[in-house]
């Protein structure tokens, strides 16, 4: 299960997802042309846990998340607004 906040005044997202397990899990943002913007790894502990990405830093469009682990994938469309 996961849940994603677009906080709008301050343009940043946030993604929430619970795990069963400790692992280790690779998050990867593409915009609309499959372009990689960024990718990252993390070790997550059982529980709720969180991604923090920077809108800021991204231009207007739409983006692609893909998020995976042992026991966890899922993707979600972005749209970052002006």
């Amino acid at each position: 299960m996961f849940h994603l906040y677009n906080y709008l005044h301050t343009l940043d997202f946030h993604i929430n997802f619970s795990l069963s397990s400790a692992q280790k899990i690779k998050y990867t943002l593409t915009d609309i042309t499959g372009k990689k913007i960024m990718q990252k790894q993390m070790n997550v502990l059982s529980g709720k846990s969180s991604i923090y990405l920077d809108g800021k830093s991204l231009s207007t469009g739409t983006y692609l998340l893909k998020v995976q682990g042992e026991n966890i994938s899922f993707s979600k469309k972005l749209i970052k607004n002006k």
